[in-house]
């Protein structure tokens, strides 16, 4: 406080400014990991829906062209011949690579990827920002089946179309199951609306 003129002016000390700086600088140390972490959740959960929502709708536009999925699946049918016939007329992308008979990479105008691997489904892992780093499952990459609904319906409760999950299990259990083993972490997402909860065993 200092005195001029008979006036009291009012000012701050070096001292007290830094101190006011010093418990600034704590409350951002505090919460903004909290906010990018929240951030990240959310982006990693609108993509996951957007996705799901994109393929659900690519499974029954083909099925209205080519049949019921159950018919669709031939061995000798490589991942490329698969996409070009099922998936490609009804979906918008922007790049796909061909890496031989058992897969494929898809690129979508969202800054997601997706592979197409060949196995006793059709694999789908998505990846929600494509090349970027982490590339870890469970984090940024999440797994869909496409599953012929009489040979496979274990999977898909005969579905054609759903999260990669062991079936007729409660949410506790996909949990459990996520934490076993991250592929099945998109089954556990699923039972919680694509929401990442607080009790999700990986980092976002």
């Amino acid at each position: 406080m200092k005195y001029l003129n008979n006036r009291v002016n009012w000012a701050f000390t070096l001292a007290e400014v830094l101190v006011t700086l010093g418990i600034i600088g704590v409350v951002a140390a505090l919460t903004i990991p909290s906010l990018v972490s929240n951030t990240k959740k959310s982006e990693v959960s609108a993509r996951l829906k957007r996705f799901n929502s994109i393929m659900s709708q690519v499974m029954i536009d083909s099925e209205r062209v080519n049949g019921m999925a159950e018919d669709w699946f031939q061995s000798s049918m490589t991942a490329k011949q698969y996409f070009d016939k099922y998936i490609e007329p009804f979906l918008k992308y922007t790049k796909i690579e061909d890496y031989g008979t058992d897969s494929v990479m898809v690129y979508l105008a969202d800054g997601t990827s997706f592979w197409i691997y060949k196995g006793g489904c059709m694999d789908f892992k998505v990846d929600i920002n494509a090349d970027k780093a982490p590339n870890v499952q469970g984090r940024d990459q999440f797994t869909f089946l496409q599953c012929q609904t009489k040979k496979d319906a274990s999977w898909c409760d005969g579905q054609i179309w759903c999260s990669y999950r062991k079936n007729n299990t409660s949410s506790d259990d996909r949990l459990q199951a996520c934490k076993d083993n991250a592929i099945y972490c998109s089954g556990y997402l699923e039972t919680q609306g694509w929401e990442i909860p607080d009790d999700y065993p990986y980092r976002i």
